[in-house]
This record gives C-alpha cells, sequence and structure tokens, in this order.
C-alpha cells in the first residue's frame, strides 16, 4: 500500500535509538502514522516539529500495519515556537487532534480550519511564516528547540520565555487575535466527530433572538423566556457565541465547549480525560490582566 501528499505533523516519538514515529494530518486520509527513519537526528527533529507543513510517502505492505514515511520539507512555522502564546496554542490544538481522532478517519472540513487556525496563531505571534534558514528551515536556536522537544515533549514555556504578551484595548480581555477562532475551533471539533452544538435557535420555540443558556445535555440553545424555572439547571450561553452581550465572555466560552468535550468526548468516546495542554491554553487566555502583568516574585 502506498500514498503520498501534504501533511501537517501533529506528533512524534522516539522509536528505538535513530528513528521515530511521526503522526501526520492529512486531508484526504485524516491522521496517519508511521515509521521516520533516522528522524531523532536534530536536522530531522527540526524539520518534523508538530505545526509543520511536510510532503510525505507513506508506504506499507498491508494496508493495517503502521507503515514508513519517507519525508520532505514543506512550509515551516517558526513563528508557533517564538512566542509562549502561539506555543501553547499549538500544544493544545495538536494534542485535542491526537487525542480526539481516530487514525485513518478523514475530516477535510477539520483539517482546514486546522491549517488557518495555526496560520492565524502564527502570524498573531508576529514570528512570519515560512522560515528557510538552519536545519529544516529553522534558524539554529530554534532547531536546537526542536531537538529538546523531541526528546522531552513540547513544555508549556520555554525556558527562559518572556511573560504573557500584553494586549490593549479590547485584546486585553480576548487574549491574542485569534482566540475566538480557537474557540470555534474547538466547536468544529465537537461538530465533526458527531457531538455538535445546535446555538442558532431556541429548542423549545424556534426563536432565533433572546438566546441565554444552552442545554447540558442535548447541547441546544434556549431562550431565557423559554428556560423559566429550569434556567438554573442550564449552561449560560456566552455573548461570544450568541447569548446576551452581557453575560459571559471567553471563560464561559471555553467552560462551555470544555463540558461537551469532556461528556461527550472524554467520558462517552475516547475514555481518556482531555489533554493537560487544553488546560493550560484556556488558564493562559483567560487570565485577568493584572495577573498576566504582575512581576514575578523574588526570594
Amino acid at each position: 500500500m502506498e500514498w503520498q501528499g501534504e501533511a501537517t505533523a501533529i506528533a512524534r516519538r522516539r522509536h528505538g535509538e535513530h528513528a521515530v514515529i511521526l503522526t501526520a494530518l492529512t486531508r484526504d486520509l485524516g491522521l496517519i502514522s508511521g515509521v521516520v527513519p533516522g528522524g531523532a537526528s536534530v536536522r530531522r527533529a527540526a524539520m518534523l516539529q508538530p505545526g509543520n507543513r511536510l510532503s510525505l510517502r507513506w508506504r506499507a505492505r498491508l494496508d493495517d500495519q503502521l507503515g514508513s514515511f519517507t519525508v520532505e520539507p514543506g512550509r515551516t512555522r517558526a513563528g508557533l515556537m517564538a512566542d509562549a502564546d502561539a506555543l501553547a496554542g499549538l500544544n493544545a490544538v495538536t494534542a485535542l487532534i491526537a487525542w480526539a481522532l481516530p487514525e485513518r478517519d478523514p475530516h477535510p472540513r477539520l483539517v482546514d480550519a486546522t491549517e488557518d487556525l495555526l496560520d492565524a496563531m502564527e502570524g498573531g505571534s508576529g514570528g512570519g511564516a515560512g522560515g528557510t534558514a538552519g536545519a529544516g528551515g529553522l534558524s539554529a536556536p530554534l532547531a536546537a528547540t526542536a531537538a529538546f522537544l523531541a526528546e522531552n515533549g513540547p513544555p508549556d514555556r520555554f525556558p527562559g520565555d518572556r511573560k504573557p504578551r500584553r494586549y490593549s484595548g479590547e485584546e486585553e480581555t480576548r487574549g491574542p487575535p485569534w482566540t475566538e477562532q480557537y474557540l470555534r475551533w474547538e466547536l468544529l471539533l465537537l461538530d465533526e466527530l458527531g457531538f455538535g452544538l445546535s446555538l442558532d435557535r431556541c429548542a423549545v420555540s424556534g426563536a432565533r433572538e433572546g438566546l441565554a443558556y444552552v442545554s447540558p445535555k442535548t447541547g441546544h440553545a434556549v431562550t431565557a423566556a423559554a428556560a423559566g424555572e429550569w434556567a438554573a439547571r442550564l449552561l449560560p450561553l456566552p455573548g461570544i457565541l450568541g447569548g446576551p452581550e452581557a453575560e459571559g465572555g471567553l471563560a464561559a466560552g471555553f467552560a462551555l465547549t470544555g463540558h461537551f468535550l469532556n461528556a461527550r468526548l472524554a467520558e462517552a468516546q475516547v475514555g481518556r480525560p482531555l489533554p493537560a495542554a487544553r488546560a493550560r491554553l484556556v488558564a493562559r487566555l483567560t487570565a485577568a490582566p493584572k495577573e498576566k502583568d504582575r512581576p514575578e516574585e523574588r526570594p
């Protein structure tokens, strides 16, 4: 069996002394894994860094075998490695994909949205796109960092990383520019796996105005009038997702998607808790501005 095409690196782990097992996200096959001979080298570690685009050829004697990859560099997303917010976002996206998606189950719409989101994260980091210097397209410092990640896994922060970026105006309470796009990406992930939420009309009256709550069981929106005495048992629909403008915000949006990611995927389908990378990203994006700007305590 053989397949060839473009993909985005999602995860990698060592396999023996010199090889790695690469998991990549493709548009026509979904997630696919294979052995990359020599993938543990510094040069290969930079090229296979999660988030990078790759040109892959996968071969296996039988369709259900792990198979092996021949890898050529595509487009690097070096900016994802240069900013703490973007790094946390990358970690959350790749961890959720590896956690939720079965292998060889294509989801083209989710793949397109993931590529757009990663591009937005890189653009929002100020790191530019498509780096070409150094091993695998990365500068020497980033190549060394990629090798560290290959050996130790992706951290929440890099050693010596600066404190979270300060934002001004509306961004100060909404995080980096791609924050809402990430929230809607989580909604799409639920939808692609068959657990989509219906937030555009009331499940009781059919009204499209006055939506204020979401049923924790069905995922359908409900107006304040239709909720009545059941309101206390429902989840608030935040303004960022079509609820009352004064009600809730980013934290409420992540609480809503987190509830259904836990109830419908972690507990009912995947059988494992949500990746810790998602919790770290949510904590970072919803931290109060004063908390973000608080100087580090010194002994």
